[in-house]
């Protein structure tokens, strides 16, 4: 088996917001995937809707993907979760 479909559980997600004027940047890095998302999804999530009701979210969500070494359905799911939460 392939270890590129089941990574090693020891791998690691992270994430960084960022916010610039009206515009924010989440950079994330390593393994998206169900094991390390758990706290990740709800504490970006959580800023998400802080900037939103700050009032500064009139710009645009950039995400910086350039650091994933790996993303499974889990990770998509994720960056679906954010981009329907902009709308």
């Amino acid at each position: 088996m392939s270890d590129a479909l089941f990574p090693n559980a020891s791998e690691t997600a992270s994430a960084q917001w960022q916010v610039a004027g009206s515009g924010a940047l989440l950079t994330l890095a390593g393994h998206l995937n169900a094991h390390t998302l758990g706290t990740l999804w709800h504490r970006i999530r959580q800023q998400q809707t802080e900037w939103q009701v700050s009032g500064k979210s009139g710009g645009i969500l950039s995400i910086d993907l350039g650091q994933i070494s790996y993303l499974d359905g889990a990770g998509i799911a994720f960056l679906i979760d954010i981009q329907h939460s902009q709308t």
